[in-house]
């Protein structure tokens, strides 16, 4: 969201963009890394509304490169990618069903 702004999410999440990069070279050589995920379908949701949850599902398969929401198991595939490669660090990694290109 730091990159491709919601109302009301900016400022958490371009937080925790410059957060990630700065305690990269704070902490070094400790590997900091983010994960910036899309819409994930998640428990988190149920607090709204079931049909606004579903157009938020359908608008997502009908406009995402991706063609479908996030899972839970997609962002977690990643943090295991991320801490696999030791070279990485200093990273936000957008998981958002090619939102960021759009």
């Amino acid at each position: 969201m730091a990159r491709r702004p919601i109302k009301n999410f900016l400022a958490g999440a371009a937080a925790v963009d410059v957060l990630a990069r700065g305690l990269a070279v704070e902490i070094a050589p400790v590997r900091v890394n983010s994960v910036a995920p899309g819409f994930v379908d998640t428990p988190l949701h149920s607090r709204m509304p079931e049909e606004e949850i579903k157009r938020k599902i359908e608008e997502a398969e009908n406009t995402l490169p991706a063609g479908r929401v996030g899972h839970p198991d997609d962002i977690g595939m990643m943090i295991l990618q991320i801490i696999q490669n030791r070279f990485l660090t200093g990273s936000v990694i957008e998981v958002d069903g090619g939102r960021a290109a759009i």
